[in-house]
């Protein structure tokens, strides 16, 4: 896996980056129109462990399958949270939760199964996540380094920046309820371009890594101008082990 893991991230970037077009550009990952409920919840429960394509191909046949089904939500958005946990949250046009969904072990953790989430607004989803992430350890308040990623995709341009200001304003209102110092990262913060984004995405998908993180770990890479560290490695990380090391990196550039 380590191996195939290099390579397939290893093969978008051979040269520096060409900054054309930034990630929220990309359209590979704009939400489907229709609502898919079992699909998504066996491609979850399996860890995303399918080609792109492959996912690609069963949401096509999904959409056409559920055009015939009335009263379904529409999809207006995405959003992937990064701590330690991985999760990913599909919203409706109201800004309305539709699903929530785990992407590792320790996002299973954080959901509470029994909850309903569905239908849930913004405010009252990142509440709900604010107080099992403390409750958790997943973010301490006694430590000065804690970071959320938060990557978003929309349908429009302007329903994905309502959204990521919607997060970033409620994570960090509820989170100073608790005091902690925490660091709320956006992935559209890094330029990449559109053949750069189509692999981060893939392989984001195939590894059961949010492109958020994935697209962070390749900025710290960049970083690494001594190769300290392999993606692989960066890529099991927590997003405050992630975090310690860009700084460390960017201190250590500065003192070159």
């Amino acid at each position: 896996m380590k191996n195939e893991f290099e390579k397939k991230i290893a093969s978008a970037f051979t040269e520096a980056p060409d900054i054309l077009d930034n990630i929220k550009k990309d359209t590979r990952f704009n939400v489907p129109q229709k609502e898919r409920h079992s699909i998504f919840a066996f491609l979850v429960q399996n860890r995303f462990k399918f080609s792109f394509v492959s996912i690609f191909i069963i949401a096509l046949v999904m959409i056409f399958s559920t055009n015939i089904q009335s009263n379904t939500q529409v999809y207006a958005s995405t959003v992937t949270v990064d701590i330690n946990p991985s999760i990913v949250i599909t919203l409706d046009e109201d800004d309305k939760v539709i699903n929530i969904s785990a992407l590792n072990d320790d996002g299973d953790t954080l959901i509470e199964q029994d909850i309903t989430y569905k239908r849930m607004t913004i405010e009252q989803v990142v509440n709900r996540l604010v107080d099992r992430a403390i409750e958790l350890g997943y973010i301490d308040p006694d430590e000065l380094e804690n970071v959320v990623l938060i990557h978003v995709e929309g349908k429009t341009e302007e329903i994905r920046l309502r959204v990521q200001n919607k997060f970033h304003e409620k994570m960090d209102e509820g989170f100073k309820r608790y005091g902690p110092v925490v660091n709320i990262l956006k992935s559209d913060e890094y330029d990449l371009t559109n053949e750069q984004i189509r692999t981060l995405l893939e392989t984001a998908v195939e590894y059961s890594i949010s492109p958020g993180k994935l697209v962070y770990v390749y900025n710290i890479k960049l970083l690494d101008t001594d190769d300290e560290y392999t993606l692989t490695e960066l890529a099991r990380m927590s997003m405050r082990q992630l975090y310690r090391i860009e700084q460390q990196l960017k201190q250590k550039g500065n003192q070159h």
